[in-house]
């Protein structure tokens, strides 16, 4: 018997097979079936899934945010070892970073004048702290100097990926409002009462 016969036979036993074993779990299969979700339940669990993502998305990006200034004020302390470093300039970016996080928006009220206003302090920040660095005698003596540089350039480029994935995930969500506006308004709390999330980027 060839490999074409041979598999046709096979083929032909399984399918007799799968149509007595057909018949007899029709009825069982039917009764196992589950229920379609309603269409209410599912735009629960949408709405639910962006919410859960935008947060963690956000969580996200302020472990970054403030592991980079963490690291931003370890580098700080690090100059502070070296024989020769700026001591005026060096207390005034200590004091800047101090203050920072005390600028940073928060999610519940943000806009993009105060992203603008932290950002460009971040960066006035981490541009003045490099400057140190690579002006301070000797430095090269220091490596954990140029690691924590490196650390802070990595961590500044995650904030922007969080932020990236927030907007994403934040657009869905505004949209999913209003589109379904009423629908959610018949769905009782929290449901009645949400509102658009603010965006880094401008929505169209």
């Amino acid at each position: 018997m060839n490999s074409r016969i041979l598999w046709f036979t096979l083929a032909a036993i399984m399918l007799i097979s799968s149509c007595k074993e057909t018949g007899k779990k029709n009825k069982s299969e039917k009764d196992s079936v589950p229920k379609t979700e309603a269409p209410q339940d599912q735009l629960k669990v949408k709405v639910d899934q962006l919410e859960d993502s935008s947060n963690a998305a956000w969580k996200f990006m302020i472990e970054a945010d403030d592991q980079k200034i963490a690291y931003t004020k370890r580098l700080l302390d690090e100059i502070s070892y070296t024989p020769k470093y700026n001591v005026v300039k060096h207390a005034k970016l200590m004091e800047k970073c101090t203050k920072l996080k005390a600028k940073r928006y928060d999610m519940a009220n943000f806009n993009s004048e105060k992203i603008d206003k932290y950002d460009q302090a971040t960066d006035s920040l981490l541009k003045e702290v490099k400057a140190l660095v690579l002006s301070t005698p000797n430095v090269e003596n220091y490596p954990l100097c140029s690691e924590l540089l490196n650390d802070i350039s990595a961590l500044d480029n995650d904030v922007v990926m969080h932020r990236v994935k927030y907007d994403n995930w934040a657009m869905q969500f505004n949209k999913i409002l209003a589109n379904h506006n009423e629908e959610l308004k018949t769905l009782g709390k929290p449901y009645d009462n949400l509102q658009p999330k603010g965006t880094f980027q401008l929505e169209e």
